[in-house]
């Protein structure tokens, strides 16, 4: 159906290259979901910024994930939002 989870665009790839810091590899892993919300707190904890309490509240840092390939209990249990 419309507005669903399974439509497109709510599942799509999430790509990123940062070679001086992540090793190339592929990390599939359906059950744990990623948002581009969570870029905010990637970027901050790879410049070293402590966000505010009003910074970007949804957002989750892939840092560790990106690096090690294992998701963090935050991002295995924490839902994502999303609005229909």
């Amino acid at each position: 159906m419309k507005n669903e989870m399974g439509e497109a665009s709510h599942r799509t790839p999430f790509l990123w290259r940062y070679p001086r810091k992540f090793e190339p590899r592929t990390i599939y892993e359906p059950k744990v979901q990623v948002s581009s919300i969570d870029i905010y707190a990637t970027l901050a904890e790879l410049i070293e910024y402590d966000l505010n309490c009003n910074e970007a509240p949804d957002s989750r840092s892939l840092v560790s994930y990106l690096e090690t390939g294992e998701a963090s209990n935050e991002l295995k249990k924490k839902p994502i939002m999303t609005h229909a």
